[in-house]
């Protein structure tokens, strides 16, 4: 009986220790995106994001934010802004938010490329919130109708472990969204 016991034991670890190593595709209403099998879907990260996934004890966290096009050209025009209503405006202002509620160190460079086909600009941002020092790395993608802000973060000591991993999660974001305008 101690032997079954430890058979089904190690056969448990083992398929612990797979799912740690695996990728999870998740889909969303208008997107899908691929995940380590080590996150795990939460909430409480941000009120507005449509996928919230994390592990505390890696100090990996994800989460993307999508937006009506529309209501951020609605945003520009109603309040005069000065930003250019396209995704480079969009990102401009997202990354400068950032920048100053974070106390970056250094402005973000960032770096425009197509990700499945789609526009995208991807930065990457060292600061402090809340006395945290964090490092993100995050995809500012323009969908048919809808943009997308793809943010994963972490303790800048894990900026080498984890930026890999970041950029597969960013470079698996694909739109699902076969409506039209």
């Amino acid at each position: 009986m101690k032997k079954i016991h430890f058979i089904l034991a190690a056969l448990i670890i083992s398929m612990a220790v797979s799912c740690d190593k695996g990728t999870q595709t998740v889909n969303v209403k208008r997107y899908r995106i691929d995940l380590p099998g080590f996150l795990t879907k939460t909430t409480g990260l941000n009120d507005a994001a449509s996928l919230q996934y994390k592990n505390e004890p890696k100090e990996f966290y994800v989460l993307v934010i999508d937006e009506p096009r529309k209501t951020f050209e609605d945003i520009l025009k109603e309040n005069a802004i000065g930003y250019e209503p396209n995704l480079e405006g969009y990102s401009n202002l997202l990354i400068e938010s950032l920048e100053k509620g974070a106390a970056a160190k250094e402005k973000a460079v960032i770096t425009d490329k197509k990700i499945n086909g789609l526009n995208a600009r991807v930065a990457s941002v060292t600061g402090v919130v809340d006395g945290i020092a964090v490092f993100w790395k995050i995809a500012y993608v323009e969908g048919k109708n809808t943009y997308y802000q793809v943010l994963c973060w972490t303790l800048p000591q894990k900026q080498t472990e984890h930026e890999p991993l970041m950029d597969n999660i960013i470079n698996s974001f694909k739109e699902t969204d076969k409506s039209r305008k």
